[in-house]
C-alpha cells in the first residue's frame, strides 16, 4: 500500500511540516498545484484557481497569514489554526480540490502579470472599442509591457496618466474588472470592464463622474471589504500596500472552511475533533447568512430598492433569498438555503429538477396551491419563481433569488410593506449593535451607511424627526459623498433648510473637486431668491472645477435670477 507520510517540527510558535512521499510514484491522475502565471488558452476561463501557487505557511517557515472572515469580531474559531493553503487540502481532498479550483468564487481574484496577461488582456481584446459616454472625456486605453498592462487615461490638463493592472476581480463568467494597487491600503477600481456578453470594454458600474480619468483610490476600509470576498488571505507590505508575493486571491478553501493548520494536525494524530469549520453543518438560516458574507445580506441594501424591488436586486442573491417570504417565514432549521441548489465546489449548469425538493418541503402539493396556472407536481419552479433578470445591470443575466409570485407588484405597493419596513430596520439596527457581540467593529465608513440606510428607511416610513436624527449621526463617521447629498435633501424636504445648507457646505469641503454639492446648493439659494449667495458658490465652483460645461449652465440660470431681481 502506498502511503504518505508527513513528519512535523516544532520550531517554537511556527510549525515546519515536511511531506515525504513514500511510494515508488504518485498515481498519474493526481493533480499538481497549477502555475497562476500560466496563460490559459484564449477564450477560456484562466485554469488557475485561487491559491494553488501558495506554499503553505507552515511549510515555508514564514509569518503566518490571517484567513479572511476569520478572527476577533468575526467568526472566532473554537481551536487556534493558521493558514496552510490548498495544497495542503489537495492530500486529502484532491478531487475536491480539482473541482473546486475551476469555480467562478476560486477564480473571482487573480493576480496579472507579463506572463498570465493574455488570459484577459491579449493584442485582439485590448483593440475591441470601449463603450464610453461623450459627458466623460476621451475613453482610457488598455496597454501591454514587458512586465504586464497599464491602463492610460488622458486627465483635465491634457497630460497622459498611467496605472498598472495588478489583479482582475470577477471570474470572466460574466466579465472582470481591473484593479491597480495603491499606497496607504488602498486599491484603485480602474474606470474600463470587460462585459463578457457581448464581449466588450464598458465604462465600470459606478465610476460615472469620478473626477479620476483612472478611477480613484478607494479608502483603506472601502479597499478591505472590497478585497475581502475576491481572496482568501490579505497582506500588506510595511509601506501599506497590498502584497501581491503572500496575498492569496480567489475563494479557496480555507476562506469558507477557515485556517486549516489544526485540522492537518487532527487528521494525522487522530483527534476526535476535525477541527475545521464546516458551513454545511449550520443550520439553512444560519448558512444563507454565511454565504450572505459576499452574495450580501439585506442590511448591505437601500431600502427604496426593497420597496420598489429594483431589477438590480438579482445580483445579490443573498438578499434576495432571505427577503423571500420562504425564507422569512420558516423555522431557521427547515428555511431553503444555498446550498438546496448550489454546490459550493461546482458551478451550477442550468435548473435541474432536484431543486424543486426544497420547494416540495412546504409545497408538497403545487397544483392545489396555484388557482391561475395549471401546475404538475414535477413542474419547474425554478423558472417561474426565480425569473432571470436581465434589466437590472448593464443587461448582464442574474437570476432572482427572490421567490415571489410572477407578476406581484412590488412590496411598497401592497400591504406587506410595513412587514418588510420591518425586517430592513431589523436588519440595520442588528448590523450597527450585533446582538450578543459586543460593541460595533465595523469601520467609520459602514457605520456611516448602516446610519444612513437606517435613517431614510425611518423618513421612508413616516418618522423623519427620528430618520433626521439618524441621518446626522450618519455624518459624523465617514459619509460617501453621495450620502451627504441625500441628507441635504431629506433635511430640505422637512424644512431644515439651514442644516441642508451645512451639509452641502461640508461636502464641498470634504470633496472639493466633486460638483454635485456646488450645484445642489446654488440651487438652494436660488430658491430661496438669494442670486448673490448661488453667485458665490459658483466662483468657488469655479476655482476648483475650472470649464466645468454644469458650471456654464448653472452660471447661466443665476444670471437670469439676478436679472430679473434687477428688473423687480
Amino acid at each position: 500500500m502506498r502511503k504518505r507520510v508527513i513528519v512535523r517540527y516544532h520550531l517554537g510558535m511556527r510549525t515546519t511540516a515536511i511531506a515525504i512521499l513514500l511510494a515508488l510514484a504518485l498515481p498519474a491522475c493526481r493533480p499538481g498545484p497549477v502555475d497562476q502565471d500560466a496563460p490559459a488558452p484564449p477564450g477560456s476561463p484562466a485554469t488557475a484557481g485561487a491559491d494553488r501557487e501558495a506554499v503553505s505557511a507552515e511549510m515555508s517557515g514564514e509569518k503566518p497569514r490571517r484567513v479572511v472572515g476569520f478572527g476577533p469580531g468575526e467568526i472566532e474559531l473554537d481551536h487556534e489554526a493558521e493558514f496552510t493553503g490548498t495544497a495542503s487540502c489537495d492530500f486529502c481532498h484532491a478531487d475536491i480540490v480539482e473541482l473546486a479550483g475551476s469555480h467562478h468564487m476560486a477564480l473571482t481574484g487573480r493576480r496579472v502579470t507579463g506572463q498570465n496577461r493574455d488570459v484577459w488582456f491579449s493584442g485582439e481584446a485590448i483593440d475591441r472599442p470601449i463603450e464610453w459616454p461623450r459627458t466623460e472625456g476621451p475613453p482610457p486605453r488598455f496597454r501591454r509591457d514587458d512586465t504586464g498592462v497599464l491602463l492610460e487615461a488622458i486627465d483635465g490638463d491634457g497630460a497622459v496618466r498611467s496605472a498598472r493592472v495588478d489583479v482582475i476581480f470577477g471570474s470572466g463568467h460574466r466579465g472582470f474588472t481591473p484593479i491597480s494597487v495603491a499606497d496607504g491600503h488602498g486599491i484603485r477600481e480602474l474606470r474600463a470592464s470587460f462585459f463578457a456578453d457581448p464581449g466588450r470594454w464598458v465604462m465600470t458600474p459606478g465610476s460615472a463622474g469620478d473626477p479620476d480619468p483612472l478611477g480613484h483610490v478607494r479608502s483603506a476600509e472601502s479597499s478591505s471589504d472590497c478585497l475581502r470576498c475576491h481572496m482568501t488571505v490579505i497582506e500588506w507590505t510595511e509601506g501599506g500596500r497590498l502584497d501581491l508575493e503572500r496575498s492569496v486571491f480567489g475563494v479557496s478553501c480555507e476562506r469558507c472552511h477557515g485556517p486549516g493548520s489544526a485540522h492537518e494536525r487532527a487528521v494525522l494524530e487522530d483527534e476526535a475533533s476535525p477541527a475545521i469549520f464546516n458551513p454545511g453543518l449550520l443550520s439553512p438560516a444560519a448558512q444563507t447568512r454565511f454565504c450572505g458574507q459576499c452574495h450580501r445580506n439585506p442590511s448591505t441594501v437601500e431600502p427604496h430598492r426593497v420597496f420598489l424591488q429594483t431589477p438590480d436586486l438579482a445580483r445579490h442573491a443573498g438578499v434576495g433569498l432571505m427577503l423571500s417570504a420562504c425564507f422569512r417565514k420558516s423555522p431557521p432549521e427547515s428555511a431553503p438555503s444555498c446550498l438546496d441548489c448550489h454546490d459550493p465546489h461546482r458551478n451550477i449548469r442550468g435548473v435541474r429538477r432536484e431543486q424543486n425538493d426544497s420547494c416540495l418541503r412546504c409545497h408538497a402539493d403545487p397544483g392545489a396551491d396555484h388557482t391561475s396556472t395549471a401546475v404538475a407536481l414535477d413542474a419547474d419552479c425554478i423558472s417561474c419563481h426565480m425569473p432571470v433578470e436581465k434589466r437590472g445591470f448593464f443587461g448582464l443575466s442574474f437570476t432572482s433569488h427572490w421567490i415571489r409570485v410572477p407578476g406581484a407588484p412590488p412590496p411598497g405597493e401592497t400591504e406587506e410593506r410595513a412587514e418588510y419596513a420591518g425586517l430592513l430596520e431589523e436588519s440595520y439596527r442588528a448590523a450597527i449593535a450585533p446582538p450578543g457581540r459586543g460593541p460595533e467593529r465595523h469601520g467609520p465608513e459602514r457605520r456611516s451607511k448602516l446610519r444612513m440606510r437606517l435613517g431614510k428607511l425611518l423618513c421612508m416610513q413616516g418618522d423623519p424627526a427620528e430618520g433626521l436624527r439618524w441621518l446626522r449621526e450618519a455624518l459624523t463617521f465617514e459619509p460617501l459623498y453621495k450620502d451627504r447629498l441625500l441628507a441635504a435633501q431629506y433635511h430640505l424636504r422637512a424644512g431644515e433648510t439651514a442644516l441642508a445648507i451645512d451639509i452641502l457646505d461640508d461636502a464641498i469641503r470634504a470633496a472639493p473637486e466633486n460638483n454635485r454639492a456646488y450645484h445642489d446648493l446654488a440651487r438652494i439659494h436660488l430658491a430661496a431668491g438669494e442670486p448673490s449667495r448661488a453667485s458665490e458658490v459658483l466662483d468657488r465652483w469655479e476655482a476648483a472645477r475650472p470649464g466645468d460645461p454644469y458650471l456654464t449652465e448653472m452660471r447661466a440660470l443665476v444670471e437670469r435670477a439676478r436679472s430679473a431681481e434687477s428688473a423687480r
